[in-house]
């Protein structure tokens, strides 16, 4: 991962690779507050998250995801009107949402296809994703505060309260 400023002269420089991933890189990463957040999806040695410090490019966090695959997806972040910032993803078979402060997984919900390229949108009440199983299933929310309800064949709305 590279930064450059205005001018075009690099800032920073962390390397990440190598890395194992048949089609190449599909996620960007995103700036939240003063982190750079970056899914790293691949098969082994495995899927991680990242923060990185925007202005030193220092690594702030990292968590492992062994159960991510493969992937392309791009991450959001999602402000519930109650508690910190989340980075919601969508992952291998699941939609994640991850603390912005320490990278903990907050919640997830499993339903979606194995190569997730979509990303996720909220309209600041729901998280909407494309890309769930193709009939219908009940899909389990692993946190109390959200609700799961179902919309089409393919989209899945979350109520975060």
């Amino acid at each position: 991962m590279v930064s450059y400023d205005g001018s075009g002269k690099e800032r920073w420089r962390l390397p990440l690779g190598p890395f194992n991933k048949f089609y190449g890189f599909g996620a960007s990463p995103i700036l939240v507050d003063d982190k750079v957040i970056l899914p790293v999806n691949q098969d082994s040695p495995g899927s991680y998250l990242i923060a990185v410090d925007e202005t030193s490019g220092r690594l702030r966090w990292k968590v492992d995801r062994p159960a991510v695959i493969s992937g392309y997806s791009t991450p959001i972040i999602f402000q519930p009107k109650q508690g910190p910032k989340q980075i919601v993803i969508p992952e291998s078979f699941q939609l994640s949402s991850y603390s912005v402060v320490d990278g903990k997984r907050v919640w997830w919900v499993r339903g979606l296809a194995c190569e997730m390229k979509s990303i996720a949108s909220s309209d600041g009440e729901y998280v909407y994703i494309n890309g769930g199983a193709s009939r219908r299933i009940n899909r389990e929310i692993k946190s109390a505060r959200s609700l799961l309800k179902t919309r089409g064949r393919d989209t899945i709305r979350i109520t975060i309260s």
